[in-house]
C-alpha cells in the first residue's frame, strides 16, 4: 500500500498547489497525474538496478560450475532424505571443502599423505609450473625408509625426467648422525649418477636461525614443506606454498642450508663409514 498511497499523496498535494496558485483546475489535475504516474515509475527502475548490481557482485555464484551445482544438489538431497548419521557427515563434508577453499585463498593447500604429496609432485614437475630447476632437502632423522620406499622411488623418477628434459636438480640430505650419511650413501651415490647435485649436511651444521625443514621449491614459485609426526596422534603433513612471500622466505632458507652443505664425491666415503671432509663449498651461483 505504502508503493501507491505515497505517490497518490504527493500528486495530490502538488495538484492542490497548482490549483490554488493558477485557478486552473484542468492543468493542475494534468500536473498532478503526470507526477503520480512518474512516481509509480521510479520505484521499478530502482529495483531492477538493485537486482542488476545484486548479480554482479555474486555471477560467481550465480554462474556456478556444474561440479558446484551437482555438490549443491546432493547436499539438498541429503537434507530432505538422508538419515540423521548421513546429515551430519555430509555438514562435515561441506564445512572441511569451506576450510580449504579458504586455505587455498591464503595461498595454502595440505595434504596428510606421502601419496598426497606425490601427486602433487607429479603436477608440479609438468613444464606448465617447473621449466628451470628443483631444490629439495631430505631430513633423514625425520623420514627414514622414505627413498627405498615406493613414494620415495615414485618421486625420484620424477626427478629422473624432469632431469632428462633440462631441469636442474638439487638436494641437500640432512643428518642427525653420522651413521645416517653412511646408511644413505648408496641412495646419494645414485641420484649424483643421475645428474642431480646431491650436498649433504648434518643438523648441528645448519647455520644459527635456519631451521633445517624437509622442503621442496620449484622455480622459486612453489613450495613444499613436510612435516613428519613428532608426538603421538599427530599426522603426516605436506603443506603446499602459493604466496611469493612465503616461497621467497623458504627459498632463503634452502639457499643458506645450501652454502654450509658439503658437496657429495663418490670417492670420499661409503658403507665402510669413513668420515668425510671438513671443507665446504663456496655458495652456488644464484646467491
Amino acid at each position: 500500500m505504502k508503493r501507491y498511497l505515497t505517490p497518490a499523496l504527493i500528486s495530490a498535494i502538488l495538484t492542490l498547489t497548482v490549483w490554488l496558485y493558477t485557478h486552473d483546475k484542468s492543468s493542475s489535475l494534468i500536473i498532478g497525474l503526470l507526477v503520480n504516474l512518474t512516481l509509480l515509475l521510479i520505484e521499478p527502475f530502482e529495483i531492477v538496478t538493485k537486482v542488476s548490481k545484486f548479480l554482479d557482485t555474486r555471477s560467481g555464484l550465480v554462474d556456478c560450475s556444474d561440479r558446484t551445482a551437482s555438490v549443491a544438489a546432493r547436499m539438498r538431497s541429503l537434507e530432505k532424505g538422508g538419515s540423521s548419521i548421513q546429515q551430519w557427515l555430509a555438514e562435515q563434508a561441506l564445512a572441511r571443502i569451506d576450510d580449504n577453499l579458504g586455505s587455498l585463498n591464503n595461498g595454502l593447500w595440505t595434504v596428510h599423505s606421502l601419496e598426497g604429496f606425490v601427486d602433487i609432485a607429479t603436477k608440479l614437475y609438468d613444464h606448465e609450473f617447473c621449466r628451470h630447476e628443483y631444490w629439495g632437502t631430505s631430513v633423514m632423522s625425520d623420514f627414514k625408509g622414505y627413498w627405498q620406499s615406493s613414494h620415495g622411488k615414485r618421486f625420484n623418477h620424477l626427478a629422473l625426467n624432469a632431469i632428462k628434459t633440462g631441469i636442474v636438480i638439487k638436494r641437500i640430505f640432512i643428518f642427525e648422525e653420522t651413521e645416517e650419511k653412511n646408511e644413505m650413501y648408496a641412495i646419494m651415490f645414485e641420484q649424483y649418477k643421475s645428474g642431480i647435485d646431491v650436498r649433504y649436511l648434518a643438523k648441528g651444521d645448519a647455520p644459527t636461525g635456519t631451521p633445517a625443514l624437509d622442503l621442496g621449491i620449484w622455480d622459486q614459485s612453489v613450495a613444499v614443506v613436510l612435516t613428519e609426526p613428532q608426538y603421538q596422534g599427530s599426522a603426516f603433513r605436506a603443506t603446499l606454498h602459493l604466496k611469493l612471500s612465503e616461497v621467497r622466505h623458504l627459498t632463503e632458507i634452502f639457499d643458506s642450508l645450501y652454502s654450509a652443505a658439503t658437496k657429495f664425491e663418490p670417492n670420499e666415503t661409503g658403507n665402510q663409514g669413513r668420515s668425510p671432509p671438513t671443507s665446504r663449498n663456496p655458495r652456488h651461483p644464484n646467491q
